[in-house]
C-alpha cells in the first residue's frame, strides 16, 4: 500500500495557476513534490541557469590544467610557459563569462 494515500483537492484561478506554474518549473520539481515542499515549510532552490553546468565544467577543466602544470613545474623546476599562458588565457575567458553571466 501507498505510504501516501490521501489526497487533497484545491482549486485556482487562471491567473494563481500562471504564478504556480512558474514556481514549480522555476523549481524542477513535479507540482506534487513542489506542493509538499511548500506545505512542509521546506526550501526550495531554483534550478541553476544551464550555462551553470558548463562554466563548472570549464572552471574545472582550467584547474586540473593548472594542477597538473604546478605538479610538473615541481617535479622539474621547470614550467611550460606556452601551455601556462594558454590555461591563464582560459581562465580569463571564463571569468569574463562569469561577469556577463553575473549582469
Amino acid at each position: 500500500m501507498r505510504k501516501r494515500n490521501k489526497q487533497c483537492l484545491v482549486r485556482f484561478s487562471p491567473d494563481e495557476m500562471k504564478y504556480v506554474d512558474q514556481k514549480v518549473k522555476e523549481s524542477g520539481l513535479s507540482k506534487e513534490g513542489y506542493f509538499r515542499k511548500v506545505l512542509l515549510g521546506k526550501e526550495i532552490k531554483a534550478l541553476p541557469p544551464l550555462d551553470y553546468f558548463e562554466l563548472k565544467r570549464e572552471l574545472s577543466a582550467v584547474g586540473n590544467n593548472l594542477n597538473q602544470i604546478a605538479r610538473v613545474a615541481n617535479a622539474t623546476k621547470k614550467i611550460d610557459t606556452e601551455y601556462y599562458k594558454q590555461n591563464i588565457q582560459s581562465l580569463e575567458k571564463f571569468f569574463k563569462k562569469m561577469i556577463i553571466q553575473m549582469e
